[in-house]
């Protein structure tokens, strides 16, 4: 399964300015790397990436409940995914 994610990362695109592309091309994917019941989830944490994104290469400052919210999205995650 790591090869077929390798694999699905050297062939993305970028993305249009509206984030549109990238949920389509991510929604055709993603189903076919495994269960949509483990795979949802690993959508979900675009939100996670694009708050550690921020902060690490646009200097964003984010408040303790932000990393309350962002560690819960990515606990939710990691949880649906595994059980």
């Amino acid at each position: 399964m790591a090869g077929a994610v390798d694999d699905l990362l050297e062939n993305l695109a970028l993305p249009d300015p509206h984030g549109s592309d990238d949920r389509r091309l991510m929604a055709c994917l993603l189903p076919s790397l495994g269960d949509a019941a483990r795979v949802a989830p690993v959508d979900k944490l675009s939100i996670v990436l694009v708050a550690i994104f921020a902060v690490v290469l646009l200097g964003e400052n984010l408040n303790f409940a932000h990393w309350i919210g962002i560690s819960l999205i990515t606990v939710r995650a990691m949880v649906l995914a595994i059980f």
